[in-house]
């Protein structure tokens, strides 16, 4: 998610089924009840210089991930919004100065989340794609290969090449 603007207001990027479409400017609720979630990705560009600034575009994404997760109840919307806040705690970690605490303590925000998230849909496949990578991130790797077993099993889009490869 790029936002652009207020705080209940959002650009989103969507990916996969939407042809790199983007929503300019949309209220974040409305925008998880009215497209198509599992296609909305957390999105930060790693070849952008600036980590300080891509950081506070992952805080304010969780910010707004974590309010839209206590007001989305619908089933099938809940399990991708959960494992895009998965995604975005596990990304602000990856990037985190802090190789103490903090760090865990967002990995295992992304872990819970990720977990809530199949938990609710087993057959969603991004959720244990995005586990996956989470997991390889914190140099979990057995229960990385797990999870990306399950998301073979669910025909979850295919890994990075340079991820499998690792």
């Amino acid at each position: 998610l790029e936002f652009h603007g207020g705080p209940d207001v959002a650009g989103i990027q969507c990916l996969d089924g939407c042809a790199g479409a983007t929503v300019e400017t949309v209220n974040l609720a409305d925008a998880l009840v009215d497209l198509p979630v599992a296609v909305v990705e957390v999105h930060v560009d790693m070849n952008r210089p600036g980590i300080d600034a891509e950081q506070g575009k992952i805080a304010e994404a969780i910010q707004h991930l974590e309010k839209s997760k206590q007001l989305v109840a619908d089933k099938f919307q809940k399990p991708a919004l959960l494992s895009d806040l998965g995604s975005a705690y596990s990304a602000q970690a990856e990037r985190s100065q802090d190789d103490g605490p903090e760090k865990a303590r967002l990995f295992a925000l992304a872990n819970q989340n990720f977990a809530e998230s199949t938990a609710l849909d087993a057959t969603y496949g991004n959720s244990w794609r995005r586990w996956a990578m989470s997991l390889y991130a914190q140099g979990n790797y057995a229960s990385a290969w797990e999870k990306v077993k399950q998301a073979r099993l669910v025909n979850a889009r295919p890994f990075p090449p340079m991820f499998i490869t690792a």
